[in-house]
């Protein structure tokens, strides 16, 4: 005889007094599991903690279709849930687009990348959609990664590339969100769709950028450092945990180097407003009261134009004026 698994009482009292609903439902889907594993269904379980039946068994005749009926009622609701799940994103997507057409359609940059290489382009015979090959090139192999050089460089050409590894990580996430939202689209009853549903062309134009995004483009800031080894190289470290730990510290160097950044830009509005409010304040004197380089001062005093005013200087009690440096023209050739 199977006993009924004690833990169902404890949660069941828990779905019951929960007044929160995500609780009930994720304490009703632990005890439909605890049910199912001692062979019987959630409402089985009910009777017996109910007091409907004499004792917390039952004949071992009942074991089997009991455990069979629970295993095909998980598999419905699960079914059930996760077409559920499906319509949601669904709806979801057709909504940001504006409606179901938006979404198959071509956007800009995939019309531009077709128009530039419309001359070397074949179509999958019965579509004209779908790229066949790029001037013979068929997709990539180990001697041919890419297409003949004059269609890559047709590829390039159709609309600017990135010119930082932050504008070439936003446009790989524009792809791959494409990609993700038209797979989604093409599903049925929420089961996943199969293939990148990317065109030949625009994957060539993702990989171009990828190469730029991961060794080519020159590092910016710390947060581009940081942004190209989360997406390049820790996956493929196989110490994780190292790979976590780096990754924690370029995060941390990130927000230090941008705390410093606007450290730095607060420092030069504050002498930019204060050499408005009294332009005849020195450049030393305002550099010890705002801790910072005389040099500094004298910069941002030439960048408002003020370098012609006259400065006063204390010395010893008393304040001396200084005249404005004259600016001498340049002496023309006779």
């Amino acid at each position: 005889m199977t006993t009924l698994d004690p833990r169902f009482a404890k949660i069941l009292a828990k779905m019951r007094s929960t007044p929160f609903e995500p609780e009930k439902v994720a304490a009703r889907m632990l005890a439909e599991r605890i049910a199912i594993k001692s062979g019987l269904t959630f409402d089985e379980a009910i009777s017996i903690m109910d007091g409907k039946r004499s004792n917390s068994t039952y004949t071992p005749g009942r074991t089997e279709p009991s455990r069979q009926e629970a295993a095909r009622r998980e598999a419905e609701r699960r079914r059930a849930e996760q077409v559920r799940i499906w319509k949601a994103k669904k709806t979801a997507i057709v909504k940001r687009y504006g409606s179901t057409d938006r979404v198959f359609a071509r956007c800009e940059c995939e019309s531009r990348l077709v128009a530039a290489v419309s001359a070397w382009r074949t179509v999958v015979p019965g579509t004209s959609e779908r790229t066949s090959s790029l001037d013979g090139w068929r997709g990539w192999t180990r001697t041919a990664p890419l297409p003949p050089q004059r269609v890559v460089d047709a590829i390039c050409k159709a609309y600017r590339l990135p010119e930082s590894i932050t504008e070439a990580l936003k446009e790989c996430d524009y792809w791959a969100l494409r990609d993700a939202d038209v797979a989604q689209m093409l599903c049925e009853g929420g089961r996943a769709a199969h293939g990148n549903t990317l065109d030949l062309v625009i994957l060539v134009r993702l990989d171009i950028v990828r190469e730029l995004a991961e060794r080519k483009l020159p590092l910016r800031s710390v947060a581009e450092l940081r942004e190209r080894f989360r997406r390049f190289q820790a996956p493929f470290i196989a110490d994780q945990a190292l790979a976590a730990a780096l990754l924690q510290d370029l995060e941390d160097l990130s927000h230090l180097s941008a705390s410093d950044d606007s450290h730095v830009d607060s420092i030069a509005r504050m002498i930019g407003n204060r050499l408005k409010q009294d332009p005849s304040i020195s450049d030393r004197r305002l550099a010890r009261e705002l801790n910072c380089s005389p040099t500094t001062v004298g910069k941002i005093r030439k960048d408002l134009g003020l370098s012609g005013n006259a400065r006063s200087v204390h010395r010893g009690g008393r304040t001396y004026t200084m005249k404005a440096a004259v600016q001498k023209e340049p002496r023309q050739a006779a």
